[in-house]
């Protein structure tokens, strides 16, 4: 079940915010820059960089899923692994979204930033 309109709101307000925070320099950002999507119950943080044998291509490479469980809820963390499955964060689901982020911001245990 995908959010209500009320949700996908408050979590776009949210998620504009944290990847306001987290974007490199606006000089460094046709390198490097960061987005986010919605699809669903879950919120995709991505990467975006030029492709390296077509710059004018950009590649947009999924890090950070987090998943509202509505029948709990609860917010799962996942990280993409180097073999492009994703995997549960080792840190227990957190009640609110706005707590997801700040872990995925402190990433403890250097699963979304190296």
């Amino acid at each position: 079940m995908a959010f209500t309109q009320q949700e996908e709101t408050d979590i776009r307000k949210l998620m504009n915010d944290f990847i306001d925070a987290m974007r490199p320099p606006e000089h460094i950002r046709p390198q490097l820059d960061y987005g986010y999507r919605l699809e669903g119950q879950h919120v995709f943080i991505f990467e975006i960089r030029p492709q390296l044998n077509k710059p004018e291509i950009l590649r947009h490479s999924d890090f950070a899923k987090i998943t509202y469980v509505r029948n709990t809820s609860v917010w799962k963390i996942y990280w993409m692994r180097g073999n492009l499955q994703w995997d549960a964060y080792p840190a227990p689901p957190t009640g609110t979204l706005k707590a997801a982020l700040k872990l995925i911001d402190g990433d403890k245990y250097g699963c979304f930033y190296g």
